[in-house]
């Protein structure tokens, strides 16, 4: 049998397509070897294999069903004309028939038997004779059959035997536990002392009573107090608990520590209060409650050497994973494959928000309250960010088809929609949607000229001029003191009101290019806020220019700047000699090449006779860097739809994709972007892009749910 480790490492040129040649090609030497030759069918049921999982990878799908498969595979000339629902059963019957050839060459084994044998040692990873395709079809009908790549199968597999034997063990097995006496004493005091609704009081029973707890709830529905009102009550009990605060991203984990701090503030959570205090003065690896994204915990050595890992744990005895939805089957299997028997899990996400970059749709699949961890399972529903009855609200109710949308025909969950979109401002609250449906094949000669220029609608354009303005204008008094040598004290109060600005709307796109983009929108801001600070007063020429805003995108810890960070570009100035003017050009020798973007720090002599710098100011961290020292980043007027999950805006437009087919106009991609806000949204998009997005979920092919239920790995 051809062994799963035969593809692990890369793909062949030619991506997927081109490993079902490769795959062909070794079962041909090996049947060439014995004498045989590779049966007719088998090829094009490999390809039609490897083109349907090409397509699964685009959908981020973990598996491949058999009528996807089908509609690939060629059948025999003579059923090839057969149209309809016979045509379609016939080309299935016919798929499955060459599967089963596939099954014989080696090639695909059955999921059963692969369960069967690897059942006391699932992360044995091709070490066995397993084959690279595996077969579930056990699933109720043939169309229903799945395909996986054996790799995917084994996580799901993983993923399952972790999360049921977490679910199987209350919380006195576990180190974290408080003892049983006194719990429901403390969770009463506690929720009571923080103004917990009855959701989050449940939350915090399920996750002190149970190893596993998962949270979910939409933008400003309190989780992340939620779980540090949870782990108050367990330090009451044991105060030495080690901590972990673990989210799929730097920008994330950074957020859920701030979040963390805000609520310790409020002043009703003395025992983890006094926890952060200590942890102040303490080295990161010395804290009782560390923040790290899930690859650096995944990444660091424990105590007893190695990476975490089966028999090597997590050294924590409360790990917390936030921004959950955000992650996928690969990193979720790697991740509960390294927490002990011992330690409590709370996850937190939002169900609806958009699913994981990479394959699969595992914090939705887990969040089922119908599901087989449902007692496990709490979702929070009261909103602080937009009380309930607010247009907002009823739009992000209405887009995800809850409350009096849920059973309602799909053209009527869409006339609420378009309701949402009045126009009219709550007057006490400020709330506000509007749709700007403009179509630019129906606009005058000119303004065609402008969006083919631009590829921005005239409504866009005016979006963005108008809430440029307002950091424009913090902007140049910025530039105005920069330029007469104001002291560093005023210059970091406008900072501030610079960040405070910015802070107040963000432009987020479906699509990274084309019209209507996060390209087009970042041209277009780069062209109006470079004339501020004209090139005469030295400092606008070149990538960078003052007022640019950018977001990194790798981190650094030793920088201390992740993926996900904003920032924005400002000159700073600096001392030279006499004899030096004119435009110099220096490098910072210090740091290692691969550190730096930009080798090449641009420095101009001003009025003044100073030399201009650049640094990148951090305002929601209050500190400055080196702008040749920022790893990879790009400009970030805008920011992808993806990108923006977990922040929040006084001010959001949401630019859909100008074709309903893209693929991109998805129901989480419309709910995440439009409860960005805090106040007003705009949606930018054809009332035909806007009505695909509310009628089309994403649905990802994946068994996650079903083997949980199964219980198949289970002792």
């Amino acid at each position: 049998m051809l062994m799963a480790g035969v593809f692990e490492n890369s793909l062949p040129l030619g991506g997927l397509p081109g490993l079902g040649d490769a795959l062909l090609r070794a079962v041909e030497r090996n049947l060439e070897a014995q004498g045989e030759s590779l049966p007719a069918e088998a090829q094009p049921a490999v390809r039609a294999l490897m083109n349907a999982f090409s397509r699964a990878e685009e959908r981020g799908n973990v598996c491949v069903r058999a009528d996807s498969a089908a509609l690939f595979w060629k059948p025999p000339s003579e059923g090839a004309d057969e149209a309809g629902d016979k045509g379609d059963e016939k080309r299935l019957e016919g798929f499955l028939e060459c599967v089963k050839c596939l099954k014989n060459l080696g090639l695909v084994m059955g999921l059963e038997r692969f369960i069967e044998e690897a059942k006391l040692d699932l992360r044995r990873k091709g070490e066995g004779a397993f084959a690279p395709l595996l077969l579930d079809d056990k699933t109720g009908s043939a169309a229903e059959t799945r395909l996986y790549f054996a790799r995917f199968a084994l996580e799901e597999l993983m993923l399952a035997q972790a999360l049921l034997r977490l679910a199987g063990k209350k919380s006195s097995e576990g180190e974290g536990a408080p003892a049983s006496s006194g719990v429901s004493a403390a969770v009463d005091r506690i929720a009571a002392a923080s103004g917990a609704d009855s959701l989050q009081k449940k939350a915090i029973e399920v996750a002190v009573t149970e190893s596993l707890a998962i949270i979910s709830g939409g933008p400003g529905t309190g989780k992340t107090t939620t779980v540090a009102q949870i782990l108050e009550c367990l330090l009451e009990e044991k105060p030495d608990l080690r901590i972990a605060l673990a989210a799929p991203t730097g920008k994330a984990t950074s957020r859920m520590d701030q979040s963390m701090r805000m609520s310790v503030g409020r002043g009703f959570l003395p025992k983890l209060s006094e926890v952060l205090a200590k942890d102040e003065a303490c080295p990161e690896g010395e804290r009782q409650v560390k923040g790290r994204t899930i690859h650096k915990w995944l990444l660091s050595p424990t105590p007893a050497g190695g990476f975490p890992g089966p028999g090597n744990p997590l050294p924590v005895d409360v790990i917390v994973v936030d921004e959950a939805s955000m992650v996928d089957i690969h990193l979720a299997a790697r991740l509960f494959d390294a927490v002990g028997d011992r330690t409590r899990v709370i996850i937190l996400g939002d169900k609806h928000q958009l699913a994981a970059v990479g394959p699969g749709a595992v914090f939705a699949e887990l969040s089922d309250p119908k599901g087989v961890l449902g007692g496990h399972v709490v979702e929070l529903e009261k909103s602080r960010r937009f009380e309930k009855g607010t247009v907002i609200a009823r739009l992000a109710e209405a887009i995800n088809h809850q409350g009096e949308a849920a059973h309602l025909p799909e053209a009527k969950v869409f006339e609420r929609v378009l309701a949402a979109f009045s126009g009219i401002e709550d007057e006490k609250s400020g709330y506000q949607a509007l749709l700007h449906e403009e179509m630019p094949a129906a606009a005058d000669k000119g303004e065609r000229e402008v969006f083919n220029r631009t590829g921005l609608t005239r409504a866009a354009r005016e979006w963005l001029d108008r809430e440029l303005g307002g950091y424009a204008g913090a902007l140049l008094n910025y530039r105005d003191a920069w330029m007469r040598g104001a002291p560093e004290a005023e210059l970091l109060g406008l900072m501030k009101t610079l960040w405070a600005r910015l802070s107040e709307f963000r432009a987020l796109a479906a699509q990274r290019r084309g019209a209507m983009s996060v390209t087009a929108i970042n041209n277009y801001a780069d062209e109006v806020m470079r004339r501020l600070w004209p090139q005469a007063d030295g400092a606008g020429a070149g990538e960078n220019y003052p007022g640019r805003v950018v977001i990194v995108r790798r981190n650094d810890d030793g920088l201390g700047v992740y993926n996900g960070d904003v920032g924005i570009v400002l000159p700073q100035r600096a001392e030279v000699h006499a004899e030096e003017s004119g435009r110099t050009e220096a490098t910072d020798p210090s740091e290692p090449g691969e550190n730096n973007l930009d080798q090449t720090v641009i420095e101009r002599t001003d009025r003044t006779g100073g030399r201009i710098l650049y640094t990148v100011y951090f305002g929601d961290q209050e500190r400055t860097l080196p702008a040749q020292l920022l790893p990879s980043h790009d400009t970030a007027w805008a920011m992808t739809i993806h990108q923006s999950q977990g922040s929040e805006f006084e001010r959001v437009a949401v630019f859909l994709p100008e074709r309903p087919d893209s693929g991109l106009a998805t129901r989480e991609l419309l709910y995440t972007g439009v409860t960005r806000t805090k106040r007003k949204v705009d949606v930018f998009s054809s009332r035909k892009v806007l009505a695909e997005a509310v009628r089309r979920p994403t649905v990802r092919d994946g068994n996650l749910g079903r083997r949980l239920a199964l219980g198949l790995l289970e002792d």
